[in-house]
């Protein structure tokens, strides 16, 4: 077969990129576009480095900082500000122990963790569920705990024979050579002796709950135990139970657990009063101050950090200003009070600097390490490239923040800007920047009025009606998929009621409550709209003669039942990306937790895989599309030339199918 060749342009955060392209066999896959979001090489000074970061670990003597983003471990200099990879690798997955940290692959590492008497560094390495250990003096790389296996196999056996699941973090307990395990998927805080190597639970009972206060922690239920720190010299150890909206706290000495801040019901309330009586919204991590008696919680959904006395359990704002579910990202802003300074809903890790009498603080979603010091918040490391410029400027000066989804009218290129709450569109000719729809701020207030003046709240996908000069969005966090009519500029609701709870089929789309819609195909001959209900676990189709719309596959069920069945008994696991085949009748659906990349075939009504495994991983290019992981597909889209492309979430790398006839 002669290959052919041919070029397609997408956009990528606002920059264009001209990819060659190759045709392929049918069925075969290959590497299409893309590398690693996140990372711009090694050995670059911190302030110019694009990082996802979500943990911290922080060697004051040797004047190190490590910083987990996507499935690397950053080593950042302090002294010379340039930052390397410490561990991992571009690939995520897992390939082996006993080789170089910076050779080895890691999967969504959550949690790092520095033994400075032993010279190591631990990683949780939590897609891989395992916990990894870097030696310091050597660089190799080996697991310390966990199989692999996402489950729970018993205790009091070797560390390394006994299955974790999803561990987020890691404590280190050098006084009593203990390491402490958040083993969040598994309702569990797990200990290790470094002594023995054995591995015991310390508290949970591995059940999903909200139970056992005031009884021993081994009995208690945890709903999403995520961090853990430890007061030694009081031989208390706390605990972040983010699903339940509470820090608990267990003494050791009598292994008695109780609440130690939170109502249990997610809020914000209670600054300057006890921790109990404070409101809190997913407090996901811990960080102790051991010379003065503080515990700093990351209260992720109030973007807030708020820290305890222990001594008079008082709890005070430390930095953040957002408001509960108000999504607020803001502009990063150095050198102002940390209680006036806006921090992103995706802040993660803290980590206290003793000796300097500073806060580190991971703002994930600004892609910014920031640091508090004597009451003053400033950019450590990270670029913060995320935020929103204004309009009417040059392409190569506009700012995004997660764009998501990209589409073209001739001269005119839509971009969905998620964070910022616009739907952008850029002009080919003069290469300005404009809104096209949304305010900036997140919410909802009403319809038929003009789209720059609409609010909208996370809008993630789009579609162009070429013949009704209409703009599609899925106005996610609004539940709503939404329609502006070109010509007039005025905004309406085409599907949704903006409350989230399933109830029915063939009834009017403005009738139908949705989940989070997020992607949408228009096929225009048949007067059809398809959109991506991902709460609701279905892709849903509006017939626009009728008004009514019905469920072409998926039945509210996170899970796989298997190929070749009618896709209306199918089970998705949070199908992502569609694309649509009007010639062949045929609709792509990328099967996110699935991973599996499968079609829809409107003549028989079945459904089946074209690419994936249901695993992850990578297992190289010009290989059968059906014997290759795609980790986490998340979007499928036709290029100009009848290519399909399918992209996987987490390795950003497109993947062309050849000739279609499934």
């Amino acid at each position: 077969m002669k290959s052919s060749y041919c070029v397609s342009v997408t956009i990528v955060f606002s920059v264009l990129l001209f990819v060659l392209t190759r045709a392929q066999p049918i069925g075969m896959i290959n590497a299409f576009a893309g590398g690693e979001e996140g990372y711009l090489g090694e050995n670059i000074l911190s302030n110019n480095s694009v990082m996802f970061p979500r943990c911290l670990g922080y060697d004051r003597e040797k004047a190190l900082m490590y910083i987990c983003s996507l499935h690397r471990i950053y080593q950042l200099n302090i002294t010379s500000n340039l930052i390397t990879t410490f561990a991992g690798t571009a690939l995520y997955g897992y390939n082996g122990d006993n080789i170089l940290a910076n050779t080895a692959q890691l999967y969504n590492p959550y949690g790092v963790a520095i033994d400075f008497i032993n010279n190591l560094v631990y990683i949780a390495d939590s897609s891989n569920n395992r916990i990894r250990v870097v030696d310091r003096a050597t660089n190799i790389i080996k697991t310390f705990a966990g199989t692999g296996v996402n489950t729970y196999n018993g205790d009091n056996i070797a560390a390394i024979n006994a299955t974790i699941a999803g561990p987020e973090s890691i404590t280190i307990d050098s006084v009593n050579n203990l390491v402490y395990i958040a083993d969040t998927q598994g309702y569990r805080i797990r200990i290790v002796d470094r002594a023995t190597g054995n591995i015991t639970t310390f508290a949970g009972k591995g059940v999903n709950g909200n139970s056992g206060d005031n009884g021993l922690a081994t009995n208690a239920q945890f709903r999403r135990p995520t961090s853990v720190a430890v007061d030694v010299a009081r031989n208390l150890v706390y605990i972040a139970d983010s699903s339940t909206n509470r820090v608990k706290v267990v003494n050791r000495t009598s292994n008695i657990i109780k609440t130690f801040a939170g109502t249990g019901t997610a809020g914000y309330a209670g600054d300057n009063a006890t921790a109990t009586s404070a409101m809190f919204y997913a407090p996901v991590r811990l960080s102790f101050d051991s010379t003065k008696n503080l515990l700093y919680i990351t209260d992720q959904g109030n973007a807030r950090i708020r820290v305890v006395n222990c001594t008079s359990n008082i709890v005070t704002p430390f930095a953040g200003t957002s408001s509960v579910g108000a999504g607020n990202i803001g502009l990063p802003q150095d050198n102002i009070l940390a209680t006036s300074a806006p921090l992103t809903s995706l802040i993660y890790d803290t980590l206290v600097d003793t000796v300097e009498d500073r806060v580190f603080i991971i703002d994930k979603d600004a892609s910014l390490v920031r640091v508090v010091k004597n009451g003053y918040i400033s950019t450590f490391a990270g670029s913060g490239y995320k935020n929103y410029a204004g309009d009417g400027l040059d392409v190569s000066y506009c700012r995004f923040n997660y764009p998501m989804d990209v589409v073209s009218d001739n001269n005119l290129v839509y971009i969905s800007d998620v964070y910022n709450n616009r739907i952008r569109v850029i002009d080919r000719n003069t290469n300005i920047t404009t809104t096209f729809a949304g305010t900036g701020i997140p919410g909802y207030n009403g319809d038929n009025i003009l789209a720059t003046n609409a609010q909208l709240n996370t809008p993630i996908g789009l579609a162009i009606d070429y013949i009704n000069n209409l703009v599609y969005i899925s106005d996610a966090g609004n539940n709503r998929v939404r329609v502006v009519d070109r010509n007039t500029g005025i905004i309406t609701t085409f599907a949704g009621t903006g409350q989230t709870v399933y109830n029915g089929e063939n009834i009017r789309a403005t009738d139908a409550n949705m989940d989070r819609p997020r992607r949408i195909v228009i096929d225009n001959p048949n007067n059809l709209v398809y959109f991506t209900d991902l709460g609701n676990v279905r892709i849903r189709v509006v017939n626009r003669t009728t008004n009514n719309i019905t469920t072409i596959a998926g039945r509210g069920i996170t899970a796989y039942n298997g190929d070749n069945i009618l896709a209306y008994n199918a089970y998705l696991g949070n199908a992502d990306g569609i694309a649509l085949d009007g010639v062949n009748n045929l609709l792509y659906v990328g099967d996110n937790t699935n991973q599996r990349f499968r079609v829809i075939n409107f003549t028989t009504g079945n459904i089946t895989t074209i690419a994936g495994t249901g695993s992850s991983g990578y297992n190289g290019d010009n290989v059968v599309a059906s014997t290759a992981p795609v980790g986490y597909p998340s979007a499928t889209k036709f290029d100009p030339y009848n290519n399909l492309n399918l992209q996987s979430l987490y390795q950003k790398h497109n993947i062309i199918c050849g000739n279609r006839s499934w």
